[in-house]
């Protein structure tokens, strides 16, 4: 859907669609305004496309999902620092650990008391 059908779309807006939209909690203005700089897609054409969507948003894009004539959802590109955090498989991430040589010997009586095993 280009942008100027988008715009077209919300500029015939009727009365009921602006009440339902206004009634779901959006602010209408804000609706409007980014429904004319990103695409807007359908439930069932976001279902049936989902991988060419994602392609668009791993691009930049950001894409409105509608129910109907009522917006819903956006998606939106994570940012690129949040998945450069992740430590690479086998990577490690924090120091040796380290135990004293009598970690693995046996617990006497008086121990095994305080720890609720008697």
């Amino acid at each position: 859907m280009t942008g100027a059908h988008v715009h077209d779309f919300y500029c015939v807006i009727n009365r009921e669609i602006k009440d339902k939209l206004i009634g779901s909690g959006l602010d209408l203005v804000n609706v409007m305004y980014y429904s004319n700089l990103m695409e807007t897609i359908t439930t069932y054409y976001a279902k049936t496309h989902l991988s060419s969507i994602l392609k668009k948003v791993e691009a930049g894009e950001e894409i409105i999902i509608r129910r109907g004539e009522i917006p819903i959802a956006k998606l939106v590109p994570l940012s690129a620092s949040r998945a450069s955090e992740r430590p690479k498989v086998g990577e490690i991430t924090s120091e040796k650990v380290t135990y004293t040589e009598d970690a693995f010997e046996p617990l006497s009586n008086e121990e095994m008391e305080k720890w609720g095993f008697y």
